[in-house]
C-alpha cells in the first residue's frame, strides 16, 4: 500500500486576513491595537495581585530555602518532623532535593517583601505564563481579538489556581518552550536551543519537568511520523527537534537527583496510595461529581472547542492532534494537570477560527471583524480600560497577606509560640509546614504535606478518623508519640467534621485551651500541664463555635456546590440545641443535593422531633 501524500496547512499572510494588520492599519491604528492588548494584560496582573495565597506547601518550601541557604548545603534527611526516620528512600530524596532552587528563590523573596514579595512573584510568573500563551496563540495565524478571547480563558482558570509553590516556575517555562518549539517549526528559530537549558533549570526547581519531556515527545513523534509516512522530507523539523531532545534529556541529569527523577515520578513508589488521596491527584471528573469542587468552566470550555476542532482535522495537522490528545487524557488524570491541557490547547482551538473563516456564518463574522476593525479595537480597549478601573478599586483595600480564614493558623501559632506545652505534638496534615516555619525548631510538627514516611501518613489518617480497633488504635498512636496536645482545624476538606475532633470535644481527659475562626487545640490532662490548662482551658462548646465559623464561610464561598458543609452546620446547630437554624441548614443541604440520605435523613428526625414536641403541649 502506497501512503498517498497529505499536505500540512499552515497558515500564510493571505490565510490570515484580518491578522495581517501591518498592511491594513495606520499608526493611530496600531496603538489603539497595542492599548486594547495592553489594557487586558494589566487587567491580568491587577487580577492576580488580588488572589490571596492558600496553598499550605509553601511554607514547608520556605522552611527549607531557609535551611540551605542557613546550612549551605542540601538536606539529607528531613530536619523538621519529629516523626521523621533516617530510613533513606529514592522518594524522600526526589521531594528532599528535588525543589531546593525554587526554595532558596521563595525564600529570598519572602525575606526581602515577606507575603508582599511571594505575591507579587506569583502575579509576574503567572502573567509570564498567560504572555506566552497568547504569543503561542498568534503563531497560528489567529486575530489579535480570538487571540485575547483564548487567553482569557486560560487567565479564568489562573484565578483559582494555587501559584505559590514550586509549579509556579513549571508554568512559565512550559509556556516558553512550547512557544520556542511552535517558533522552530514555523521559523526554524535558533532560540529552541534555549530548552535544554531551560529544562536543565526547571529540573533543579520542580520534579514536574518531566511534563516537558512530554511535550518535547509529542512533537517528536508527530513530526517523525510525518517524516516517515508523508512527502515532507524536505527540511523537515524531526532532525531539530531530535537533537533538542536529547540534549534536554542530557541537560536534565544536572540536578541533585538526575535522572532518578524520570524514573519515579510516575512509579507506583512516588505516587502512593497516600498522595492519591489529595484533592488535585484526582481526576477532575470524580471531583466534580463528588461535588468537591466546583466546575470549572473554562476548561468544559476548551474541551468543547478541542472536539470541534475534529471538524477540521486534517488542516489542524497531526502534531497539534497529538498534542491536544495526550494532554486532554493527561488532564482527564488528575486535576493538578489541568493548567497544562489549557496552555496546549488554546493554541490548536484558537487556529480553528482561521480554518473556519471560509464558512458562511464565520466568513460574514470576519468580513464585519475586518470592515469594522478600528471600532472592534477602541470597544475592546474601552473593556479593557473599565475592567482595570473596576480591578483597581477592589486593590486598594485588599490585604497582602495569606489566607487565615480558611488556611493558615497564624493566631494559633502566635499562642504556641508563648506557651511552654511539655510533650509532642498532633497536628492536621496541612497545618504542619506553618507550624515548621513558625514554631521550629522549639516545637516540631507530626506530619506536613510532603508524606515523607508512608507509616507515619497511615497512622496520621488512624488519629484523623479516630479509628479505635485492635490493629491501628488512635489512643496507642498518641502513647507511641507521647502526643499531649492537639493543633487542628475543625474540618475535613470534604466539609465534614474530623472524628478526632468531635472525639476530643466528647472527651474528659482532653481540655480545649484555644479556639479562634479556624484552629482547635487540645491538651492531654494527664500529660504534665496541668498550668497550662488552668490557665487556658475553654469550655468544649467554644469548639462548636469553630466549626459553625468554618463551616458557614465555606458554605458562603461563591459557587459552593459541596453539601457537606451545610450538613456539618445542621449537625453543629442540633448539638447546641438550636434546632431552627439546624432545620434550615439542612434544607440548604437539601437545594445542593436532595437525594443526599444523610440530609434527607436529618430532616425527618427535625421534623419527627417537632411534631411530637406539639403533640406533647
Amino acid at each position: 500500500m502506497r501512503w498517498k501524500p497529505i499536505k500540512i496547512y499552515y497558515p500564510t499572510g493571505q490565510d490570515m486576513g484580518i491578522a495581517n494588520l501591518g498592511k491594513d492599519f495606520s499608526n493611530s491604528g496600531n496603538v489603539v491595537r497595542f492599548v486594547a492588548i495592553f489594557s487586558f494584560f494589566l487587567f491580568f496582573f491587577i487580577s492576580l495581585l488580588r488572589m490571596q495565597p492558600s496553598n499550605v506547601d509553601l511554607w514547608w518550601h520556605i522552611a527549607t530555602g531557609k535551611y540551605i541557604v542557613e546550612n549551605h548545603s542540601l538536606p539529607q534527611k528531613d530536619p523538621f518532623l519529629f516523626t521523621s526516620s533516617n530510613t533513606p528512600s529514592e522518594r524522600k530524596s526526589i521531594i528532599l532535593k528535588g525543589y531546593w532552587l525554587s526554595q532558596v528563590f521563595f525564600y529570598e523573596v519572602f525575606s526581602i517583601g515577606d507575603m508582599k514579595g511571594i505575591i507579587l512573584l506569583r502575579a509576574i510568573f503567572l502573567l509570564g505564563f498567560l504572555y506566552f500563551v497568547f504569543l503561542t496563540i498568534k503563531k497560528q495565524g489567529v486575530h489579535d481579538i480570538v487571540a485575547l478571547l483564548a487567553v482569557s480563558g486560560v487567565f479564568w482558570y489562573t484565578l483559582i489556581a494555587e501559584g505559590e509553590r514550586p509549579q509556579l516556575f513549571t508554568f512559565f517555562i512550559f509556556s516558553v518552550i512550547y512557544y520556542l518549539i511552535e517558533d522552530y517549526r514555523r521559523n526554524r528559530c535558533w532560540k529552541v536551543y534555549l530548552v535544554p537549558v531551560l529544562i536543565m533549570v526547571l529540573s533543579n526547581m520542580h520534579p514536574g519537568y518531566i511534563i516537558c519531556f512530554i511535550l518535547l515527545l509529542m512533537y517528536l513523534a508527530g513530526e517523525s511520523i510525518r517524516y516517515l509516512f508523508r512527502e515532507v522530507r524536505r527540511d523537515n523539523a524531526v532532525k531539530g527537534l531530535f537533537l533538542i531532545s536529547v540534549l534536554s534529556f542530557l541537560f536534565s541529569y544536572l540536578n541533585p537527583n538526575h535522572w532518578d527523577v524520570l524514573v519515579h515520578l510516575v512509579s507506583t513508589s512516588f505516587f502512593t496510595k497516600d498522595t492519591m488521596n489529595v484533592v488535585e491527584m484526582l481526576p477532575p471528573f470524580k471531583l466534580y461529581s463528588m461535588k468537591m469542587i466546583p466546575v470549572d468552566y473554562p476548561y468544559i470550555i476548551f474541551l468543547f472547542l478541542s472536539l470541534l476542532s475534529l471538524l477540521f482535522i486534517r488542516k489542524t495537522g497531526l502534531v497539534h492532534m497529538l498534542l491536544l490528545i495526550a494532554f486532554t487524557l493527561i488532564s482527564m488524570s488528575a486535576y493538578r494537570f489541568l493548567m497544562f491541557y489549557l496552555c496546549v490547547s488554546a493554541p490548536v482551538v484558537a487556529r480553528v477560527s482561521v480554518f473556519a473563516k471560509d464558512k458562511n456564518a464565520c466568513a460574514r463574522l470576519v468580513g464585519f471583524l475586518k470592515a469594522k476593525e478600528g471600532l472592534v479595537y477602541i470597544i475592546v480597549s474601552m473593556t479593557g480600560v473599565f475592567l482595570i478601573i473596576t480591578a483597581s478599586v477592589s486593590l486598594a483595600g485588599f490585604r497582602f497577606q495569606g489566607n487565615e480564614l480558611f488556611f493558615l493558623p497564624k493566631n494559633a501559632a502566635d499562642f504556641l509560640s508563648k506557651v511552654e506545652i511539655k510533650g509532642n505534638m498532633y497536628n492536621e496534615y496541612g497545618f504542619g509546614g506553618y507550624l515548621t516555619w513558625r514554631l521550629y525548631p522549639e516545637k516540631m510538627a507530626f506530619i506536613d504535606t510532603r508524606s515523607l514516611e508512608p507509616d507515619v501518613t497511615y497512622e496520621y489518617r488512624g488519629v484523623a478518623f479516630a479509628i479505635d480497633r485492635p490493629y491501628l488504635s488512635w489512643r496507642n498512636i498518641m502513647k507511641k508519640y507521647n502526643i499531649s496536645y492537639v493543633v487542628t482545624l475543625p474540618l475535613w476538606q470534604n466539609g465534614k467534621i474530623m472524628p478526632i475532633v468531635e472525639e476530643l470535644l466528647d472527651s474528659e481527659d482532653w481540655a480545649l485551651i484555644y479556639t479562634d475562626q479556624l484552629t482547635l487545640i487540645f491538651v492531654k490532662r494527664d500529660s504534665g500541664n496541668s498550668s497550662v490548662i488552668n490557665r487556658y482551658e475553654k469550655e468544649k462548646e467554644k469548639g462548636m463555635n469553630t466549626i459553625i465559623a468554618q463551616a458557614s464561610a465555606w458554605a458562603m464561598t461563591p459557587n459552593q456546590v459541596n453539601p457537606n458543609y451545610f450538613i456539618t452546620l445542621g449537625k453543629a446547630f442540633f448539638k447546641l440545641g438550636r434546632f431552627t437554624d439546624s432545620e434550615k441548614a439542612f434544607l440548604m443541604a437539601y437545594d445542593k443535593d436532595s437525594e443526599n440520605p444523610e440530609t434527607t435523613g436529618w430532616l425527618k428526625k427535625l421534623r419527627e422531633d417537632k411534631t411530637s414536641g406539639m403533640k406533647g403541649k
